[in-house]
């Protein structure tokens, strides 16, 4: 299960070295953690117990290709709706492409990278991430009072009635965070 961490996490999966270094240092600037995987079973396992804002994933590896690895990450809850952005520097086709992203991808880089436009991407999708992270603790914030003024609701016809109203409010603005929260994902 992912770490509840507020720090944000980045993932770069890569079975080249170089490249992974590349990637690191093209990201550093963010300011983020930067976490990297030298195949798709050590991102995996990564996974399990970090929560990542976006994912940089090579296409072809050994034993397990960046689409597989992909595909794995859309049935785990913590990564289910991360941003993956695939990289890949051999077959550009479009239906290489297409497969990507119906393996999960979100983008479809074709190496070489421009590092800055890696890294835009990437700052993006962390401050989407930060979003609806804000969003999903006014959300239990909401539901922490409802459920507080429901315990409390032992009042008055009137009361009750204005407290009901209250309630409804809320909810009302509960589920509109929700619908904010599915819509940035």
């Amino acid at each position: 299960m992912p770490s509840e961490s507020s720090e944000v996490h980045l993932l770069i999966v890569d079975d080249n070295s170089a490249n992974l270094l590349a990637f690191k240092t093209t990201l550093e600037p963010l300011g983020h953690p930067i976490l990297t995987a030298a195949s798709g079973v050590d991102a995996l396992k990564l996974a399990r117990t970090h929560e990542f804002a976006a994912i940089v994933l090579d296409v072809r590896m050994p034993i397990m290709d960046g689409f597989e690895t992909a595909g794995l990450f859309r049935q785990m809850s913590g990564t289910a709706h991360t941003p993956i952005i695939f990289i890949s520097a051999y077959d550009h086709s479009r239906e290489h492409i297409g497969k990507g992203y119906l393996a999960g991808a979100t983008e479809f880089l074709v190496s070489p990278v421009d590092p800055e436009l890696l890294r835009f991407k990437v700052a993006a999708y962390v401050e989407i991430h930060q979003g609806v992270r804000a969003l999903k603790a006014r959300t239990e914030e909401l539901t922490r009072i409802i459920e507080a003024l429901r315990a409390e609701a032992r009042l008055s016809v009137p009361a009750q009635d204005a407290l009901n109203e209250r309630i409804d409010e809320l909810e009302a603005s509960f589920r509109n965070l929700k619908e904010d929260i599915h819509q940035q994902l």
